[in-house]
């Protein structure tokens, strides 16, 4: 369990009590937007791709830019995707009511120094 989930359930309310309850695959289908930062996820098979963008802004117009490709199952809340390409390449994604909310362990990994695309994810 990744620490932004312990963050998010000590929040009163903003994790659903049941977490042994699998959410549909059409619950994380969908284009999300986190800032700069994109994540498209469609139905593979029984399990999910996501195809995402992320970007690091430095001093002036430093920018640094990473990419994530990768397919897997869909867990109760959970989900744990390695990049196509580059299999160090770990994105943990969580379902928090209507928001997505993404962490990104080897931040700098999938993509440019310091780009993660860890933090929270809305619906466009």
């Amino acid at each position: 369990m990744g620490w932004m989930l312990l963050m998010l359930m000590a929040l009163p309310g903003v994790v659903a009590k049941r977490q042994d309850q699998p959410l549909p695959v059409s619950a994380w289908v969908g284009a999300w937007r986190g800032g700069d930062d994109s994540l498209i996820i469609t139905r593979e098979g029984k399990g999910v791709r996501v195809v995402g963008t992320a970007v690091w802004h430095g001093w002036g117009d430093n920018t640094h830019e990473g990419a994530f490709d990768g397919a897997g199952p869909v867990g109760s809340r959970q989900i744990e995707l390695h990049d196509k390409d580059d299999s160090s390449c770990v994105l943990v994604l969580y379902r928090v009511g209507d928001e997505l909310w993404a962490e990104d362990p080897g931040q700098g990994i999938c993509g440019g120094v310091n780009v993660t695309f860890s933090g929270r994810y809305q619906r466009k």
